[in-house]
């Protein structure tokens, strides 16, 4: 449940970052000095380096900030919560999303307004219409559910999300392993030279 609503959160504060804000124009000054207050205070970690950071980071941070300045506090509480979820997420699962995000940037216009308009209709049922459908779908049968991936579209997905697992997964033994050599390593070299002191 967490990261379907990580992963709406991440689609939604991405496709936000990439619209163009009322009043925000592509020219602006992006000089420190010509960020608001409100802007600044919330940009201020980035304050020193600010001028190295490339034009269009600058612009991303500066409508990422106009957008904080207009969240209500209980926004802004969400908001926290969930980039501390981002911020504990493996990096490998952060890799996914990211992967999924492009995809969904990738599909034409249309594809993906009927996505979130989809999406919007599911959020927009009562609650308890919503879980049942969940519950639903997850007592259907496999040979069930995969003939309605198909009708979708979704089967050629979901086999390629699986694959895409498995590669993490490998990944992160291989990861493991060679932390497990690193640290081993460590502990021989340390008692290599307390030997040689001796």
């Amino acid at each position: 449940m967490i990261k379907k609503g990580l992963i709406s959160a991440f689609i939604v504060l991405a496709i936000l970052a990439v619209l163009p804000l009322p009043g925000f124009s592509e020219t602006s000054d992006s000089s420190w000095q010509s960020l608001s207050a409100g802007q600044q205070q919330v940009l201020r970690p980035f304050q020193e380096r600010w001028d190295q950071l490339p034009g269009d980071r600058q612009k991303r941070l500066m409508k990422g900030a106009t957008l904080w300045e207009k969240m209500t506090p209980a926004m802004r509480k969400k908001a926290r919560g969930r980039l501390k979820e981002w911020n504990n997420l493996p990096a490998n699962k952060k890799d996914r999303i990211r992967s999924r995000f492009k995809q969904f940037k990738d599909l034409p216009m249309k594809q993906r307004a009927k996505l979130l308009h989809e999406r919007r209709r599911f959020k927009d049922l009562p609650k308890k219409t919503r879980q049942n459908l969940r519950k639903e779908w997850e007592g259907l049968s496999a040979e069930k559910r995969r003939e309605i991936r198909h009708d979708l579209g979704l089967e050629k997905r979901e086999r390629r999300h699986k694959r895409l697992e498995r590669h993490d997964r490998r990944q992160d033994r291989r990861e493991r392993l060679h932390q497990r050599r690193e640290r081993r390593n460590r502990i021989e070299r340390r008692d290599g030279l307390r030997r040689d002191r001796r």
